[in-house]
């Protein structure tokens, strides 16, 4: 992952589901189960009445893959916006879980100083601008037919593109809060959001997904068929 700073580009918020490539919602043909999660995780949502960050239900889900395709075993965060929008989503991969709490504590550590300082300022965490390269290695270890190669030859130009111009998902400190955006050549737009008094728990939650600790709410679909018959 190409890992940047520098400076996050835009102010204008957008309510959209930035979940990352592949990963909008546990229904993939390689889900094999869904439980959900205990955790007192909330994100947040922007209220345009009150110029404020406000924290809305949230729900966690522990998807779990057969591992046929590269995402893999995720977390999936539904939150509750507002606007009667629905619910946004943000997701995180195992493979990517290390590098988001790298993310949160890098968040945490520079909330300390601007919150002592009285600093406000918009400035980027990280940014991956190789997710196209990983997509385009996938479809060539995939069985090598003209539409995959077609796919995965506009995929390396695309990655290319990105990594000239750190386009690609990322994490910034906006004001006081914690985003995931995604930057591109159409501009840039700003997805979830989590205030510095959620991130310890998201911290949490995600330490215990990588140890394979996480707490589920709900039975297992074996743990289900042996108890109730």
């Amino acid at each position: 992952m190409k890992r940047t700073i520098g400076i996050l580009i835009g102010s204008a918020l957008a309510a959209l589901a930035l979940a990352g490539p592949a990963l909008a919602d546990c229904v993939r043909s390689d889900i094999t189960e869904e439980r959900s999660v205990a955790t007192t995780f909330r994100a947040a949502d922007h209220n345009s009445i009150t110029s404020s960050y406000d924290l809305r239900p949230t729900f966690a889900s522990l998807c779990l893959s057969d591992g046929s395709v590269p995402d893999g075993d995720f977390v999936l965060f539904e939150i509750d916006t507002y606007g009667g929008t629905g619910y946004s989503r943000f997701a995180v991969r195992l493979d990517d879980a290390p590098e988001l709490i790298d993310d949160l504590q890098t968040f945490l550590r520079w909330h300390a100083i601007a919150a002592a300082r009285g600093d406000v300022f918009e400035r980027d965490i990280s940014v991956d601008s190789d997710a196209r390269c990983r997509h385009a290695e996938y479809l060539d270890e995939r069985e090598h037919n003209r539409s995959n190669q077609r796919m995965a030859q506009d995929a390396r130009r695309q990655c290319e593109l990105d990594r000239a111009n750190s386009y690609g998902f990322g994490y910034a400190y906006y004001r006081g809060v914690f985003v995931k955006f995604q930057r591109s050549a159409r501009g840039q737009s700003v997805g979830s959001t989590i205030t510095p008094d959620q991130v310890p728990e998201l911290i949490r939650v995600l330490a215990d997904f990588i140890s394979g600790e996480l707490e589920a709410e709900t039975l297992s679909q074996a743990e289900l068929d042996a108890t109730y018959q």
